[in-house]
């Protein structure tokens, strides 16, 4: 902020005050009065809002016209310095975001180098390496190519060259099973609807999701199907409500808990694989993608082997498709090939039995349910009690009905 700037424009407005005052005085002595007050006023209240009649004084039409004019002054100098720096920070934005690609520019050119030599390292002394970062395709000459040209893509820093073999290995998985520490499926997730009954007292306002679709079929994570997922959860409930409804669900131990989720994947047979593509469905109020915790194959299903040589992934899946992260590179593990948006390449290798485990380390808000039931008993038209009881003390007749009353002899 331009403080000389602030404290002229607070000057031009007390000048405009002393004119106003002045302007009907009649004699030198009112004017040195009036002209002294102004200035002791402005020396006091400088960089402060400008004030009016002190506590307790009463104030007619015309002081509080002349506060509001003092408000709008003050308002009209603040709104000028928010503009000022509001035009600041965009500068100072701006020069961050060129700094911020000059060092990834910086950071990508020393990996292409650090990548090379790391190529040449591992050669033999007699060999002959040619290398080509294939991200820039200027200073290829089209016109002495006569063969055939290569498919070259480069998205999400993977070059693709030919493709000797490429088998879908979902179409031959014969079992899929999974476990964690919640509950497959979306079983007391609940929508808002409207839907009338025969008295506007029982008017349903939410459904269960489950009764559309429960989503918690297991083969629907490898029917290669994007219109079909399976959703596994791990809700928290207060102490209290569960105390209060009776209610025999809810798994975590306290609400923002943890959530693991593992599939276990079995081919037919033994298979060569060297890629898994995990899509990923994310809920509508959720604001944070799972990790993958950890990828491992077995050819007996006993003895296990993390894909990468680290067994611990915990990277999480991206929306949009991203770089690979610099230390990923950088450390000389050319197994690692996570892209960003769930498809995690490696190494060949044979395996009939396939381990997925997902985390999801953030909680996220929904709105649950699920019916309650109530019985009242009474006297006449009197209700002597009215208490919830539990679904098992429920008869199958009312379970199987809709909301409402319904009279037990």
């Amino acid at each position: 902020m331009d403080i000389l700037k602030t404290l002229s424009e607070q000057a031009e407005n007390y000048q405009k005050i002393m004119e106003e005052r002045i302007e009907n005085l009649k004699n030198r002595s009112e004017v040195y009065k009036e002209h002294s007050s102004v200035f002791k006023d402005f020396y006091s209240h400088a960089y402060k809002p400008i004030t009016g009649k002190s506590k307790g004084e009463k104030l007619n039409s015309k002081d509080v016209q002349e506060t509001l004019d003092r408000i709008k002054s003050d308002i009209d100098v603040s709104h000028s310095q928010v503009g000022e720096i509001s035009g600041d920070i965009s500068d100072a934005y701006n020069s961050t975001q060129d700094y911020k690609t000059g060092i990834k520019n910086k950071i990508k050119y020393l990996t292409g180098l650090l990548s090379d030599i790391n190529l040449m390292m591992d050669e033999e002394a007699n060999s002959v390496v040619f290398k080509d970062s294939l991200s820039n395709r200027n200073f290829i000459d089209d016109d002495f190519t006569n063969s055939n040209k290569a498919n070259i893509a480069t998205s999400e820093g993977i070059a693709t060259l030919s493709t000797v073999r490429d088998e879908n290995i979902s179409q031959h998985i014969s079992k899929v099973t999974v476990g964690g520490d919640g509950e497959k499926g979306n079983y007391h997730i609940v929508k808002k609807v409207n839907i009338s009954t025969a008295s506007t007292e029982y008017d349903i306002q939410a459904k269960l999701k489950s009764e559309e679709n429960p989503k918690d079929d297991e083969g629907a994570i490898a029917d290669s199907n994007p219109s079909t997922w399976i959703e596994y959860q791990k809700i928290g409930i207060r102490p209290e409500d569960k105390e209060r409804y009776i209610l025999d669900w809810g798994s975590a131990k306290e609400i923002g808990d943890d959530l693991s989720f593992r599939i276990n994947i079995e081919l037919d047979k033994v298979r060569a694989i060297n890629w898994i593509d995990i899509s990923q469905y994310i809920p509508e109020k959720c604001n944070a993608s799972p990790l993958i915790y950890t990828v491992r194959t077995s050819k007996d299903g006993s003895n296990f082997t993390p894909i990468y040589s680290k067994e611990a992934i915990n990277q999480s899946i991206n929306m949009v498709p991203q770089e690979y992260m610099e230390e990923d590179i950088l450390n000389r593990d050319h197994n690692i090939k996570l892209s960003s948006q769930g498809v995690l390449s490696f190494s060949p290798v044979e395996a009939k039995f396939i381990e997925v485990i997902l985390k999801q380390p953030i909680a996220y808000g929904e709105m649950v349910g699920d019916y309650y039931y109530t019985k009242t008993i009474k006297t006449g038209d009197e209700v002597v009690s009215k208490t919830i009881i539990s679904k098992d003390m429920v008869p199958e007749s009312i379970l199987e009905g809709p909301p409402g009353i319904y009279r037990v002899d």
